[in-house]
Formats: C-alpha cells, sequence, structure tokens
C-alpha cells in the first residue's frame, strides 16, 4: 500500500462533446507527502527517532534511524561537480561496451532511438540470477575508479561513527568491485527488494543518488511490516549495511526538477520564458539554454529521458515535469501554475545541484 501512496498517478479530465464524453487531459493527482520522513527538516528529528552523527571525513552530518541498524544517510555527500561528472559519465561511458545494459541484453549496442527505455546498466561482472552468480568470463566493464572511490570514502565515514551497537561494521574482507545503473524517469518506480544475493551480506551496499529527487521506501524483513518513506536528494548517499541489508527497500516516486531548459535559438523556448517573466518574479524562475553548453547534446538526451519528450523547452515546478510551451503557458493563463507556486511557496528553479546536467 505504502508504494501505491506515493507513486505517481494521474486522472483523465472528461468532457462533454455533442452529448458524449471524451477524454481530455491527463492531469497528475497530487501526492499527500506529509508522512515523508525529510533529514534536513529538524522538526521530524524527534518523532521519527533520527540519529545524527558528524563525520569528520566528510564534514557532513550522517542520518540513521534507531529502528534501523546499519542504515544511514548522508546528505549532500556529493558536490554538485561531482553529480554533473557522474551524470554524463552514466549517460556517456557507463552504457557502452563492454558495459551490460537491459538494452545490450537483447538488441546490442545502445541505439539513439532506444535511449528513452534505458533503464539499467551493470559495471562489473553480470549478475547471473538463475544461477545466483557473477559471470567472471563474459565481457564487462570494470568499476571506475572514481565510483569506488566515492564508495570506500564513504562507507570509512561511516565505519568511524558510533551511531549503532559495536559489531555492525563487521564486513570481513570487502572491495568494492561491482555497481548497478538504474536510470529513472519521472514517475518510474523500484519495487520493494532485498539485496541478499551475495555471499556476504554484512557488507556495505552504497547508493548514490544523482539528480532529481526521490522518495526511498525502508521497510522491515518481511512485506508485512509499514515503511518509512524518506526523501532523497540529488547528491545524498546511503549506506546500508549488516542487518540493514536483509530488509525490504525500494522507490515508488522520482521527481523532477524545476526550471525552463530550452534552447537559446528555439522560438518555442523564448516565448515560453516571455510568457513566466511576464507573470513572475525574475526570482523565480531559472532558465537554461542548453544549447550553450558543451554537453548540451547529453543534457537533452537526459531531459528526453526523464519526460519522454524529444523537444525544448522542457519546464518543471515543484518538482514535477509541466510540459513545454503549450502546456505552461495554458497554465499561466489560468492562473494554475502561479496558484501552485504560491501554495509551496517554491520557486520555479530550485532543482538540487546537478539535475539535467
Amino acid at each position: 500500500m505504502a508504494e501505491k501512496k506515493y507513486q505517481l498517478h494521474w486522472h483523465q479530465e472528461m468532457r462533454n462533446r455533442k452529448g458524449k464524453l471524451r477524454g481530455g487531459k491527463l492531469r497528475q493527482v497530487p501526492t499527500d507527502l506529509s508522512g515523508v520522513l525529510d533529514f534536513q527538516d529538524r522538526s521530524m528529528w524527534h518523532s521519527r527517532a533520527v540519529l545524527v552523527a558528524h563525520s569528520t571525513d566528510l564534514n557532513k552530518k550522517v542520518f540513521g534511524l534507531a529502528s534501523h541498524p546499519g542504515f544511514y544517510v548522508i546528505c549532500g555527500a556529493m558536490s554538485a561537480e561531482v553529480q554533473q561528472h557522474l551524470i554524463m559519465a552514466a549517460l556517456q561511458e557507463y552504457t557502452e561496451a563492454p558495459s551490460n545494459t537491459n538494452h545490450t541484453r537483447v538488441h546490442g549496442q545502445l541505439t539513439e532511438q532506444l535511449l528513452r527505455k534505458l533503464r539499467w546498466a551493470t559495471l562489473g561482472p553480470q549478475f547471473d540470477w538463475t544461477a545466483r552468480v557473477y559471470d567472471v568470463h563474459a565481457p564487462y566493464r570494470p568499476l571506475p575508479a572514481e565510483l569506488r572511490t566515492l564508495a570506500v570514502a564513504i562507507s570509512s565515514a561511516v565505519a568511524g561513527l558510533d551511531m549503532h551497537p559495536a559489531g555492525v561494521h563487521d564486513w570481513g574482507d570487502w572491495e568494492p568491485d561491482v555497481a548497478l545503473v538504474n536510470y529513472y524517469r519521472e514517475g518510474d518506480t523500484l519495487g520493494g527488494h532485498k539485496d541478499d544475493a551475495e555471499q556476504n551480506l554484512c557488507a556495505p551496499i552504497v547508493a548514490l543518488s544523482l539528480g532529481c529527487d526521490a522518495i526511498f521506501l525502508l521497510g522491515g524483513e518481511t512485506r508485512d511490516e509499514e515503511p518509512v518513506a524518506m526523501r532523497i536528494r540529488g547528491g545524498d548517499a546511503v549506506v546500508m549495511e549488516g542487518s540493514a541489508r536483509q530488509v525490504y527497500h525500494g522507490v515508488p516516486r522520482v521527481f523532477s526538477g524545476d526550471g525552463c531548459r530550452g534552447k537559446s535559438y528555439c522560438p518555442y523556448t523564448k516565448l515560453t520564458k516571455e510568457a513566466l517573466f511576464a507573470v513572475l518574479p525574475r526570482s523565480m524562475v531559472h532558465t537554461e539554454d542548453i544549447d550553450l553548453r558543451p554537453d548540451g547534446d547529453a543534457v537533452q538526451a537526459y531531459l528526453t529521458l526523464m519526460t519522454g519528450k524529444p523537444t525544448v523547452p522542457y519546464v518543471f515546478a515543484n518538482g514535477e515535469f509541466v510540459g513545454g510551451s503549450e502546456e505552461t503557458i495554458a497554465l499561466l493563463q489560468t492562473g494554475t501554475l502561479p496558484a501552485l507556486l504560491a501554495a509551496k511557496e517554491t520557486p520555479i528553479g530550485t532543482a538540487p545541484p546537478g539535475v539535467a546536467t
């Protein structure tokens, strides 16, 4: 039930035309996020039994939950520059041979037409779920040094903290050598599951969040236990070790970033900007001309992957994809978009660092 509660749902407006009901535009159904834990909101710490420690190695706060020993969240673990570099690598490098993706197993090498359906890529040996072993004989791309260094630094920082009972950090001979890169579009989900296929179930799993915000569900050893819903932002890192490896977890919701991203020469981008500036203060609108960036093609590929829309402009508000020029101007004319922003007191353009970059 918790997964469905936070998933993206759509409502189709029905219109009466010439005495017949016809389907109209699809509208996102508002999601009640009042029960979602936000580690950046101090007022939630006491009621949700949040544990807080400071890592001198990372110079960051590390959060945990008293109910889930071995689970940690490091907010802002990666800088905007690191996020941007890793996002570009995930789009331009990690999908290329000899990496395995959900496409190469069926279609061969990734093509532009298949980019929107890209879901995962493996770094390191591919896991054989039937035999439940890693296939070390098939070609694969080794885990990049940049990811290995991040995983070791983050897990080592957590190991140096005393947030849970002794013995939690008993990892044995552990060295990161495999990564699964998941690609999400707005509304995509990762069903509840356990990462229990490896031999050493005490060793940590380090998850890096790049780009857009998401809701992460952390449950118990059975599906009957009510999960904790929490907001994970771009740049955050999650570590699960010890007993936390034995619990169900998943991602029921991925949000879009905010802002208007288009191209400097595109008339629809210019029209959208003018419409936004005519109604909203400039301080509330973040714009970016992606054709002026050296990685503009990759940025547009990422935006297409996230939204399913292949053309500019892309407009986001409050973490949700509004649409292109036509949809945005319609929302401005009806007063829907200004009312939405006023209600949430959130400007267009507060996307976390690294979104759509």
